[in-house]
């Protein structure tokens, strides 16, 4: 069946976003900061959705090919977590509905941030015949831990051990580069959604959704992808460390997202951007502020007493103050671990 798109395809590889309407803004933002920083480009910039009619008429035109996306082959089940949508298992139907238009496909999430040009040159360097490339969860790394995280040890040997390749790997799936015709002939698609539906009781002990089903049907085929192109984990995007590491994508994974107004440095310094380009999107967009935030403290006072509630927001303001000023607490340990994940990706 063809593609439904805005325009044809112009090269052979792509960077690729797909989400439902909810979405289809910050994705679009995202976007545009790929064509800005890579203007030499030779591969499209793809945004695929099931509701591509919901995007202002001013803006079909431009540096994004939007692609319609059937997205019937989802399984009829329930996100584990309430607050995200089936949307994230949209980007296992790529490679199938796209094989004839790209050979391989750079998968981001919505909520990711290219802070430096480099994509061409990832796409110029892949060689190999293998069907999917992705970086390993920062969370089930353990030589990645600060001591305070070390509580969620158990918990990732479980993760990995329901989820996981026979070597302990365990993939984040929110930055993917797919090699369509590999992809495609290993059935990564199809075997992803069909885990999801039959093995729905993992999804749900794990409180995991597309990310969890990828791996328990492919994390064996996975290869690992430079860390620098998912930099994923709050505590390894503190400014410290994006400096010392310089990563191509930042991935706002968790509650700290870059179009809400943040507590997070790291966020707060492309809020601007984001902030703009949503008003483009949409003229009445109002930024609004992250929960738990200090801006939605000052909407939400916790005790109704306005002098205390001052109280009380500056003690978590001199607190968070103190908190980001603190030198990162990986220790050389987990600095020495995370320079050997990127010397001994597979894909760079």
């Amino acid at each position: 069946m063809p593609v439904q798109a805005s325009q044809a395809a112009r090269h052979g590889d792509a960077v690729i976003f797909a989400c439902d309407a909810g979405h289809l803004p910050y994705a679009w933002v995202a976007a545009l900061q790929i064509a800005r920083l890579e203007p030499e480009r030779h591969f499209d910039i793809v945004i695929a959705s099931p509701d591509t009619g919901a995007i202002p008429p001013h803006l079909r035109d431009g540096p994004v090919r939007w692609v319609r996306l059937d997205v019937s082959a989802i399984p009829q089940i329930r996100h584990p977590n309430a607050r995200i949508t089936l949307g994230t298992f949209y980007r296992h139907l790529l490679p199938d509905l796209l094989q004839d238009d790209y050979a391989r496909l750079l998968y981001l999430d919505t909520d990711t941030w290219l802070r430096r040009p480099g994509i061409q040159g990832l796409f110029d360097r892949i060689a190999g015949d293998w069907p999917l490339a992705a970086s390993l969860t920062f969370l089930h790394q353990p030589e990645l831990r600060t001591r305070a995280s070390r509580r969620n040890q158990e918990r990732s040997r479980r993760v990995i051990g329901d989820l996981g390749d026979p070597s302990g790997r365990f993939f984040q799936s929110g930055v993917m580069v797919m090699q369509t015709g590999p992809h495609v002939a290993a059935q990564i698609g199809p075997r992803t959604l069909e885990f999801a539906a039959e093995r729905y009781d993992l999804l749900q002990k794990h409180k995991l959704g597309d990310q969890a089903a990828m791996n328990g049907a492919a994390a064996a085929l996975t290869a690992t992808l430079d860390p620098r192109w998912n930099w994923h984990l709050a505590r390894w995007r503190q400014g410290q460390l994006i400096e010392e590491f310089d990563p191509f994508i930042l991935h706002f994974a968790g509650a700290e997202k870059p179009w809400l107004i943040s507590d997070d440095p790291t966020v707060t310094a492309v809020n601007p951007a984001w902030f703009a380009d949503l008003a483009r999107w949409d003229p009445d967009f109002t930024p609004a502020p992250a929960p738990g935030s200090l801006a939605w403290r000052a909407l939400n006072p916790r005790f109704g007493v306005a002098p205390i509630d001052k109280i009380q927001r500056r003690l978590r303001a001199w607190r968070l103050a103190w908190k980001h000023s603190r030198p990162p607490r990986m220790g050389a340990e987990g600095i020495a671990a995370m320079r050997q994940l990127i010397e001994t990706a597979e894909v760079r």
